[in-house]
């Protein structure tokens, strides 16, 4: 939002002036740059090797367990 916009929209706000504030919000919307910066591109096995799963990980939840992540 633009300085201007900002301003115009306080000072509609101060005076109570709703459907002027809601214009200017408008106003700013429409004259926004609406282009998002460039995404990088995903790069597949990054993190590899930075994180490692022990085999206790693959074998099932105790009841216990399991009622602990169900919130039973």
């Amino acid at each position: 939002m633009r300085t201007e916009h900002l301003q115009r929209m306080v000072k509609a706000v101060e005076d109570g002036d709703i459907d002027t504030a809601r214009a200017v919000l408008d106003e700013a919307a429409e004259t926004a740059d609406h282009d998002p910066s460039p995404k990088t591109q995903r790069v597949p096995g990054r993190f590899k090797g930075r994180m490692t799963v022990g085999p206790e990980f693959f074998q099932p939840l105790s009841e216990e367990e399991l009622k602990e992540l169900t919130a039973e």
